[in-house]
């Protein structure tokens, strides 16, 4: 026989005090006829149950370096462990120790740590029944060890009131176990949970400790001990009495034996109840439910239930109380009430209503048609009156280009005449007869083909050749694999700048006059070089200035105006650039005009 307080004592069978020592022990185990295993707040002991202390156990052989010798017992020389329990397997011959650093065992395969998911187990108490191992701990509930590992037996999710087990008891297929407030006995066979709390007897104060002994449990608290039968029924079957008190809209009391009927906005209720129990009241649960919704709780200990800011429409409210095993009545309390919609949610208002607006939206939609088919009427005939204006400006350019083509060509004829220059004078009128049918078919059309342009260029050189006394040269030129046919420019694009390098490049220079106009395709452009060997435009302005009349080319000019014309009514980008040529000597060799005209097929 043993008894711990702050001192453990031996007695012998007629309970006289055998031997004794100083220790502040917190639990005992009994490992075999030799040792009693022994948590104190210094640390965990084994203690020789004969005088003198005999060799190490053989299961603590291979830690036998981890144990003091002192007086009688052996003592684990870690100084800053407090033992909290301990327990020894016999099947296995393994010794539990819950200390404040964690669980530990110690066995014939050596001593180690045993973890719950990589955390440290604080034990409050550990039993051994049939070889299984069971231990209560601080924050895991009930866990059981098998292979020196830990699985949970039973928790706050599988039923517990909470996870902090204090102490235990295991009497056949029950287990007791003492919480916070609460003593629970879980059956191992039906898996099911019996609640003991202060409704059923037990006072409110911290209970210390368990024991089931043959039919009885005792229960030590703070305020005394306790026995009940262990097998007590301690459900209540009662269900609580509920009644309503007091219903109240706005602070005013109304009848709530018949429906109620609200105005729109009374929508601030207040209901009082009263609870009869023939039992502790603080365990009770009211539950409430409004038309086909889920129940909800109402506040513990509260006698009041609150509904504002309520919408408008029919309300069906249920109110249920429960004991402290969910006991309650088959049928609850109903209050039904209506509250009235406003008149701006009404049928006949929302009608109206949206009437109105479809009204205000087909005005609306209507006027802005209106405004926006007047809006592009304004911008059609704006864009067609610049478009005539732009035609009516190419029309006046181009009539304007033709005369004045035409007046240097009749200046040519006149001085063959003069000179008497008979046949000359045939051949170039002939020629001349052919390039003026060519002008006024191509005066009345925008665009022509890149076959006509050539043509008209060729009967202009071959005038203008015969005038400069087959001094010129020229030659055009074009690549073959394009179709000049399909090709389309704008009328006389081509003309004035040939005309500008005959009469300003090649007119100054006495022989070797040479002329060269190319066109080829690169991508969707066709490029035009005019290339010329005159005398260039610097010296060309320098010879005019000596000139009694300074001649200036209107050909050119207009033919300015008129691509900035195109460009900005045919949405284009027509390109023009002249280059002068410059020998080593930096003396001019000529002029090189290139045009940049983009396709539209």
């Amino acid at each position: 026989n043993y008894f711990y307080s702050n001192e453990f004592i031996f007695l012998d069978h007629n309970y006289k005090k055998v031997w004794s020592t100083s220790l502040a022990v917190k639990d005992f185990a009994d490992v075999n006829n030799d040792f009693i295993a022994v948590a104190f707040s210094g640390g965990i002991s084994l203690i020789s149950k004969q005088a003198s202390v005999k060799a190490v156990p053989y299961w603590l052989q291979s830690t036998s370096n981890m144990w003091e010798v002192d007086n009688r017992r052996y003592k684990l020389n870690d100084e800053t462990t407090r033992g909290r329990c301990v327990g020894y397997n016999k099947n296995d011959s393994t010794l539990y120790a819950s200390t404040s650093k964690g669980l530990y065992y110690f066995s014939p395969k050596g001593r180690g740590t045993i973890l719950y998911k990589n955390e440290p187990i604080f034990a409050s108490q550990i039993k051994i029944v049939n070889g299984t191992v069971f231990i209560s701990t601080y924050s895991h509930g009930l866990i059981q060890i098998a292979n020196n590992e830990a699985t949970i037996f039973i928790n706050k999710k599988t039923g517990l009131h909470n996870d902090v087990v204090y102490k235990f008891q295991i009497n056949e297929n029950k287990i007791w176990m003492v919480e916070d407030g609460m003593l629970q006995c879980y059956d191992t066979t039906k898996k099911m949970i019996t609640n003991y709390s202060y409704t059923d007897g037990l006072p409110k104060a911290e209970v210390k400790d368990i024991l089931i002994y043959k039919s009885n449990v005792y229960v030590a608290t703070t305020e005394g001990l306790l026995v009940f039968d262990k097998n007590q029924n301690t459900k209540n079957p009662i269900s609580p009495g509920l009644s309503i008190t007091s219903f109240t809209v706005d602070n005013s009391n109304r009848n709530f034996d018949d429906e109620i009927k609200l105005k729109n906005d009374e929508n601030n209720i207040d209901i009082f109840f009263s609870v009869l129990s023939y039992r502790g009241d603080g365990a009770l649960t009211i539950k409430y439910k409004i038309n086909n919704g889920g129940w909800l709780a109402v506040q513990q200990d509260a006698r009041l239930l609150q509904l504002t800011a309520l919408a408008a429409g029919k309300y069906n409210l249920q109110i249920q109380a429960f004991n402290e095993d969910g006991v309650g009545d088959d049928k609850p309390l109903e209050i039904n009430f209506i509250i009235a919609t406003p008149w701006y949610k009404q049928w006949y208002f929302i009608g109206i209503s949206v009437l109105l607006l479809l009204f205000i939206l087909y005005g609306y939609f209507k006027r802005r048609i209106y405004l926006i088919n007047k809006n592009n009427m304004l911008v059609a005939e704006k864009l067609t009156l610049e478009q005539e204006v732009q035609k009516s400006k190419l029309a006046s350019i181009k009539s304007q280009m033709n005369p004045h083509f035409l007046f240097n060509a009749l200046n040519t004829i006149q001085s063959y005449i003069y000179t008497n220059d008979k046949e000359n004078a045939s051949i170039y009128l002939g020629k001349f007869s052919d390039l003026t049918r060519s002008i006024l078919e191509m005066s009345n059309n925008e665009t022509i083909s890149l076959s006509e342009e050539i043509r008209t260029l060729n009967l202009y050189l071959e005038l203008e050749q015969l005038r400069f006394e087959d001094s010129l040269k020229y030659e055009i030129i074009y690549d073959k694999n394009i179709n000049i046919e399909l090709i389309h420019i704008p009328s006389m694009l081509v003309q004035p700048y040939v005309e500008n390098a005959l009469k300003h490049g090649l007119l100054h220079k006495r022989s070797n006059r040479n002329l060269k106009i190319c066109f080829n395709k690169e991508s969707d452009v066709l490029k035009v070089i005019v290339d010329d060997n005159g005398v260039g435009r610097k010296r060309a302005a320098e010879l005019n200035e000596l000139k009694t009349k300074q001649h200036k080319s209107f050909a050119v000019s207009a033919n300015q105006k008129r691509l900035e014309i195109l460009n900005s009514s045919n949405n284009t980008n027509i390109v023009m650039q002249i280059t002068d040529k410059f020998d080593n000597q930096n003396n001019p060799t000529g002029t090189v005009v290139q045009l940049l005209i983009p396709l539209n097929h």
